[in-house]
């Protein structure tokens, strides 16, 4: 589980799906809201058109929290992230997770 510094609380979520900036990879879509902050926040939408099981939606939820985890602290600049995640995503792997969120990480540089 992420630290609870690292989660983006409900409120904040929902200002960041109003008034930030998307972009998307293959699988994700990523919603991002530059705050004051000295770290990234994390928020993740995942529906149940994405899977009726929640054990395959906590799954994915985890493998994105991990693969984000390495990311939080070496930003330049403090950012709230909502990652929504699309249908495709049944068949990625985790090593493509990664590279999808350092592409991203990257962009933001």
């Amino acid at each position: 589980m992420l630290p609870s510094i690292y989660r983006l609380p409900k409120q904040d979520f929902i200002s960041t799906m109003r008034r930030g900036t998307r972009t998307h990879s293959e699988a994700i879509q990523f919603t991002y809201l530059k705050t004051p902050l000295t770290h990234v926040r994390l928020g993740m939408l995942v529906t149940k058109k994405f899977s009726k099981k929640a054990t395959e939606r906590n799954h994915i939820r985890r493998q994105i929290y991990m693969a984000f985890l390495p990311h939080m602290t070496h930003t330049s600049a403090g950012m709230d992230v909502v990652c929504k995640i699309t249908q495709p995503m049944k068949n990625i792997g985790f090593e493509d997770i990664q590279k999808q969120i350092e592409k991203f990480i990257v962009s933001l540089s």
